[in-house]
C-alpha cells in the first residue's frame, strides 16, 4: 500500500500545476512613407512593420509575430527606391520584451523593444540595421510610434510610423 500512496503523491504536483497563459493585449500595422530627419536632411523612407502585443504572466509587453520592412536611402533623389547608399532590411521577432529599466527623455509614456535589429540587411557596405522601436503606453486605435535606427556607417536616425489597431 505505501508504493501506491508513493505513486499517487509523486503525481500531485505534477497535476497541480496549471499553466498560465499569456494575455492579448493588441495587434498593429505601422507604416511610414516620406522622410526621416538624418543629419540635417531629409532621407526617403518606405516601411511597413506589422506586429501582435502580449502580456505575460509579470506583466510585461512583448512583440510577437513582428514581421516587417524599413527601405531608406540617403539619396536625395526623388525615387525611394534608388538603390545607390540605400538599405533594405528585413524584420521578424518571435518574442521581444519590451524594456523594463527604459528611461526616457523624449518619448516618455511608451514602451521601448531593444534591440530591435533587422534579421537580413540588402545594404551598399552590408552594415546591418539596428536600434530601439517605441510604442506609446496608451495603445490606443492609431499611435504614432518610432524607430531610432542606425544602418551600416552611413544612415541613421528616426523613423515616425503611423499604427493602427487591427
Amino acid at each position: 500500500m505505501n508504493r501506491y500512496l508513493l505513486f499517487f503523491a509523486s503525481l500531485l504536483p505534477a497535476t497541480s500545476q496549471v499553466a498560465v497563459a499569456d494575455d492579448y493585449v493588441a495587434r498593429y500595422l505601422c507604416y511610414a512613407d516620406g522622410k526621416i530627419c538624418q543629419n540635417g536632411a531629409g532621407a526617403p523612407v518606405n516601411s511597413r512593420l506589422e506586429m501582435k502585443l502580449m502580456k505575460d504572466e509579470k506583466g510585461l509587453i512583448y512583440l510577437t509575430q513582428t514581421l516587417g520592412h524599413v527601405l531608406v536611402t540617403d539619396d536625395t533623389e526623388p525615387s525611394i527606391l534608388a538603390d545607390r547608399y540605400g538599405y533594405y532590411a528585413l524584420f521578424r521577432f518571435g518574442r521581444l520584451y519590451q524594456n523594463p529599466d527604459y528611461n526616457p527623455v523624449v518619448y516618455q509614456d511608451h514602451y521601448q523593444f531593444k534591440p530591435f535589429n533587422a534579421v537580413t540587411t540588402n545594404g551598399f557596405d552590408g552594415g546591418g540595421m539596428w536600434g530601439s522601436f517605441v510604442l506609446p503606453t496608451s495603445l490606443d486605435k492609431e499611435v504614432s510610434a518610432h524607430y531610432i535606427f542606425q544602418a551600416g556607417s552611413h544612415i541613421g536616425g528616426t523613423i515616425d510610423y503611423k499604427c493602427k489597431r487591427r
